[in-house]
């Protein structure tokens, strides 16, 4: 069975989703909003995450649910920020895609882009960034993380470990480890 894009949007200004001032001489800056979608597994979890432009952590639990939640902020959703989650099975998959601006803002047009997955620590995991760091924590089972352009930092990992790109920091592996910067 396959389900397809599901959207909530949340305003969620500043940290702890209280109301932030705006920096001075900023009066327009943007709020951050944030996507969530939850799934339920039955078997082994097969999560996969893929995003353009922003980071990705990922820590576990012991239930049989598998959550997203994208924060972004200087992007409108479905014009230049895509957010598709879905579910067949026990695979799992996330994508966040940046689409038209690239390059850097400055000022009150700051952008952002995070995604936190919340997933079973017994579970595969695959996470593929063209920009943004990858922080990876609790999971034992198949682990491939591979970035275009962002720090990596594993802990806590057990099991088949690929590990792309640099700077790499990593403790608490008990695997057979492939850290590489193809």
């Amino acid at each position: 069975m396959t389900s397809y894009l599901w959207i909530e949007r949340h305003p969620t200004e500043g940290i702890g989703h209280e109301p932030a001032s705006p920096p001075p001489g900023c009066a327009g800056a943007s709020r951050a909003e944030e996507v969530t979608k939850s799934f339920t597994v039955s078997g082994r979890a097969n999560v996969r995450v893929e995003t353009n432009d922003g980071s990705v952590r990922v820590t576990s639990s012991t239930t049989k649910q598998v959550e997203f939640r994208v924060d972004y902020q200087g992007y409108e959703l479905s014009k230049d920020l895509r957010v598709d989650a879905h579910q067949d099975g026990d695979k799992v998959q996330l994508t966040a895609r940046v689409t038209g601006h690239w390059g850097f803002s400055w000022g009150h047009n700051s952008r952002r882009l995070h995604i936190e997955v919340r997933m079973p620590r017994e579970a595969d995991l695959q996470v593929q960034t063209g920009d943004g760091s990858v922080q990876v924590e609790s999971i034992s089972g198949t682990v491939n993380v591979h970035t275009g352009d962002g720090a990596v930092k594993a802990n806590s990992l057990s099991g088949s470990i690929d590990l792309q790109w640099r700077p790499i920091r990593v403790t608490g592996i008990s695997a057979s480890l492939d850290d590489s910067t193809r």
